[in-house]
């Protein structure tokens, strides 16, 4: 039962306090009670946690919670784009952590969350290419919109191509 199994690791956990006052707890211990709470998840999602989990604890090793700074996941994150990892995959770390550390203030491993004001390291070099109608294309949109769609879309259609408003 996996109830009973995040409840034994709680109370495993819970019994590891230093003289901070702080659980001292390794992040492979605090991982693993993280992912065993995740209920209802679908399989591939569970992979994906238990493979960061895995990742995770190469990188920090048997670093307690308490001592993880900002500039470690900081780090870390650069190390993902060093192994050539995605602006998308480093995002999705990023966001595991924020969640797990949210998770380790609530249960008093840590006083605050080390990733709160990490951001994503940018990729040197990197920019983002517009992506504008070519003439002829606006051109189509339009006679499409004006002949096929209701009278809406097409005054939609040529507002945004006047003013330069975009999706999103």
């Amino acid at each position: 039962n996996r109830k009973e199994a995040y409840r034994v690791v709680r109370e495993k956990l819970d019994s590891l306090i230093d003289d901070r006052g702080i659980k001292a707890i390794r992040i492979a211990s605090a991982l693993e009670a993280f992912v065993s709470a995740k209920q209802d998840l679908r399989e591939s999602y569970r992979r994906d946690l238990k493979y960061m989990v895995v990742v995770l604890n190469r990188h920090f090793k048997k670093e307690l919670v308490c001592d993880v700074k900002k500039r470690h996941v900081a780090d870390f994150l650069k190390r993902l784009e060093a192994d050539g990892r995605s602006r998308k995959t480093r995002l999705k770390y990023l966001k595991f952590l924020k969640g797990f550390f949210d998770d380790c203030v609530e249960n008093d491993y840590v006083l605050k969350n080390p990733s709160t004001g990490v951001k994503n390291p940018k990729v040197e070099g990197y920019e983002k290419k517009r992506k504008a109608l070519e003439p002829g294309e606006l051109k189509t949109l339009l006679k499409v919109a004006r002949l096929k769609s209701p009278e809406y879309i097409f005054r939609a259609s040529l507002l945004s191509a006047h003013t330069a408003m975009r999706r999103g």
